[in-house]
């Protein structure tokens, strides 16, 4: 039973964190893409950075969710 538990324990941790990895990920690469193409920082940078990984989070669930992560991303 003790082997199981472990098993699914780390099945659980590695999809957990491929997840949080990409939306990290994702977050991080499109609020520094637009920073330096803009060559300023400024608010629009996080809140676009966040609503583009919420969307893409959500986006395997339909366009309900992914309207929903896209808005509560930001």
């Amino acid at each position: 039973m003790q082997d199981r538990v472990l098993l699914g324990f780390g099945s659980g941790a590695f999809r957990l964190g491929w997840r949080l990895a990409a939306f990290t990920g994702v977050y991080m690469l499109t609020s520094t893409c637009i920073a330096a193409y803009r060559n300023k920082m400024g608010l629009i940078d996080p809140i676009s950075g966040g609503a583009l990984a919420g969307l893409l989070y959500k986006f395997k669930d339909g366009p309900k969710p992914a309207v929903a992560g896209l808005a509560i991303g930001n």
